[in-house]
């Protein structure tokens, strides 16, 4: 598999930067470096590692909408931000928030924690993985299914089965497994077939994986 940045990777970047800049015309767009809280781990980069990173999370996002959900979902919008989440683990890859949520203006987002992703070694493969993991529950909410049980539901067996089975179903049909990790989370990644289809239709989303992880497609969420 190449590494270089290819013609077709190049013409699909331009594409998604085109659309990126509709929805930041629109105010639905990525709010960039939002570390509020990361003060001390941001510091740790140059300001255009995360720049770039985020658009790139932003690029694999409406690749996967494209290749997996069609028009049956919203452009994905991704922000890396503590917003929402002020519980996060310093260890947390990252959240949806729904459209309700006071903090994103109306639109839904999925938050990620990028200084998690950057202390693996497959920063691309397991950020890619995340974010499919929180489209399943945007599609969810898109369209009125029940993704996650309460706390107060699940009593102190917090972790068991707190994603429904008709998030289980959704994650299914759109090219991911989901099972129960040992803990009791739902464990999703990318079939095999589907991995396949992200190198075949995401031309962007395969350059990061093969140009920065040194073994990509091994993680699951």
């Amino acid at each position: 598999m190449p590494i270089e940045m290819t013609q077709d990777v190049i013409e699909q970047k331009r594409a998604l930067n085109k659309r990126t800049r509709a929805m930041i015309a629109r105010g639905l767009g990525p709010a960039f470096n939002m570390v509020s809280g990361w003060e001390a781990e941001a510091a740790k980069y140059p300001k255009s590692v995360l720049d770039d990173m985020l658009q790139a999370a932003n690029d694999m996002a409406l690749e996967l909408k494209d290749c997996f959900y069609k028009d049956t979902l919203d452009e994905p919008r991704i922000w890396f931000s503590r917003l929402g989440n002020v519980e996060m683990a310093e260890q947390a890859d990252g959240m949806f928030l729904s459209a309700d949520s006071p903090e994103t203006g109306g639109y839904p987002v999925i938050v990620l924690n990028p200084f998690y992703f950057l202390s693996l070694d497959n920063t691309f493969s397991t950020m890619v993985a995340a974010i499919a993991h929180e489209m399943v529950h945007m599609y969810c909410r898109q369209h009125g299914i029940r993704d996650v049980y309460e706390k107060a539901q699940l009593g102190s067996e917090v972790g068991i089965a707190f994603h429904t089975g008709q998030f289980r179903k959704a994650a299914r049909s759109h090219g991911m497994t989901c099972g129960t990790r040992e803990d009791g989370f739902s464990d999703t990644r990318f079939t095999d077939a589907s991995w396949k289809r992200i190198d075949r239709e995401c031309p962007v989303t395969r350059y990061c994986l093969y140009a920065n992880d040194k073994s990509p497609h091994t993680v699951n969420v």
